[in-house]
This record gives C-alpha cells, structure tokens and sequence, in this order.
C-alpha cells in the first residue's frame, strides 16, 4: 500500500512550525525572565539605597542626626559583602546608634554624609580600600585596622558583625594605635597594582594553557616543538593527527589572543614605569 507522501510532508511542515513556535515561545519566556531579574535587581538596590539610613528593627539605641552633627562621635563598621554592620558611639563612649547599611557608595553618603569630623575604624578586606577613601572624602578620620595584629578582634570566642563593629568602635575611642592602622594606596595607586595583577593572572592562565597542550599531544604520541611563549601558534600543529588539531586549535587560538592582550599589558606597564622612578631605576640595571 503506497503511502500519501504528500499528507507525510504537509504533516512533517506542520510539526516543524510547531517546535519552531515552541523554541521562539521558549526564548521569549526566558527574555522576559531575564527582564524580570534585572527590574528585580535594579529594584533591590534602589531600596538599599534608599532605607540605608534607616535602622535595622533590632532594638538598638537609635538617634536620628542632623547635618553636621556628630563631632567627637566614633564609629566601627564591620565590612561585608552585601551589608555592613556599625556602631556610633558618643563623647562619652554610649552608644547613640547600631544599624546596618548597604555596601554601595550611595549608601554609605546616605548615613555617613550626615555626620562631621568622626573616627571611624574598619577591618582591612576586599572593599576597605574604596570604602575607607570614600568616607575619608566625606571629612573623616579612617583607621583601616589590621585584625591578625588585635588580638582582642580575631581570637574573640563570640564573634558577630555586631560585636566587631562595637569593638571597632571602642578600641578607636580608646587608643587608635590598637588597631594597628595599615594605609591603603591610593586610587591612582590601586589602578595600577590592578594592572599588573591583571597581567601576572593572564601571564598565568597562558602558561597553563600552554602546559595542557604539550602534554594532550604528548599522551597522542607526539610532541610539539620548542617555542617561546610568542612563537606559540597555531602553526605548531602541523603533523598532528586531526582529532588533535580539531580539539586544540580553538585553545591555540585563545593563546595567540592571550599574547597578543599581554603584549598590550606591557606597553602600558612601560608607560606606568615612567611615572615612578623606583622602576625608571630598575630598569636601567642590565
């Protein structure tokens, strides 16, 4: 019995648009999911922003300060990631207010605009160099704390953000040579060690690239010839088996790339070195 080949067809057509019209309604669903995301995430950080300044519903002694207020005041804040905890004592050494706030610049001036000539003392970690030059621009004195060198901080049994900020706070009250202050670099400073770090992790990753496939053509019974890192190219290659080259080539490529971005790197490491002259003298011992 001869089939209709053209029922079969038409049928074939329509479950074709079919699973068309469910991949387009699929991507769409995720569109608008991302969409959701992002208005969700944008929301999130207008309303830290926003209730910043605003007590955490804990209990705490809490004051509302006018502009310009707080002279002689003294403040901890233990930094972390999302939220901040800190602790404002007064003259006297009471505490006048315990919250928390956002770990986002906009939120930091929200509170810490509103107060003049205060001590503030922080831990060192990943956000004290940007949090520590804000609130110094605010007309702050900023003590960034080493922690492994307070005893009173990092061997405490009952450690919370809330009894580190109060620690902060008192022990900068009390004699801020405690704290074993360390001073950051500057902005300018920051920039460049991220240039140079940036750099060595490049530098890095190329190097292990490199190692991975040397050792992949070796385990084919093969061996690549010796290079330096420049003359590391795609080229290097020929006479490996197909499947080899069809693996590796993209990773070859990602290399030359690699050599190209660090070759940048360098140039703007040089002109760096031009602006400091402990590198300018290094660089003329040969």
């Amino acid at each position: 019995m001869k089939k209709d080949i053209s029922k079969t067809t038409k049928t074939q057509k329509q479950g074709n648009a079919n699973r068309k019209q469910l991949r387009e309604t699929k991507r769409n669903v995720a569109g608008l999911e991302r969409a959701k995301k992002r208005k969700a995430k944008r929301s999130e950080v207008e309303r830290e922003v926003k209730d910043a300044s605003q007590p955490a519903d804990e209990g705490q002694a809490v004051a509302k300060f006018h502009a310009g207020e707080g002279e002689g005041y003294t403040i901890g804040i233990d930094l972390g990631d999302k939220r901040s905890r800190y602790c404002i004592l007064d003259k006297e050494g009471k505490i006048v207010r315990e919250s928390s706030v956002a770990t986002l610049p906009a939120a930091l001036k929200t509170v810490f605009s509103k107060l003049a000539g205060c001590r503030i003392a922080m831990e060192v970690g990943t956000h004290s160099p940007w949090v520590s030059r804000l609130l110094a621009a605010l007309g702050h004195e900023v003590i960034v704390a080493n922690a492994r060198e307070v005893p009173l901080i990092y061997k405490s049994r009952r450690k919370n953000d809330k009894l580190d900020a109060e620690k902060l706070a008192r022990l900068a009250r009390m004699d801020p040579k405690l704290l074993k202050g360390i001073r950051h670099r500057g902005a300018e400073g920051q920039g460049d060690l991220l240039l140079i770090r940036s750099r060595a992790q490049l530098v890095e990753t190329r190097t292990g690239l490199m190692n991975m496939v040397r050792g992949l053509v070796k385990s084919r019974g093969e061996r690549l010839p010796g290079c330096t890192s420049e003359g590391f190219v795609v080229e290097l290659l020929e006479g490996v088996d197909e499947a080899a080259v069809r693996a590796l080539k993209p990773v070859m490529v990602l290399i030359e790339q690699m050599t190209e971005t660090i070759k940048g790197y360098d140039k703007q490491v040089e002109e760096m070195g031009k602006k400091h002259a402990e590198i300018a003298r290094l660089d003329q011992v040969k």
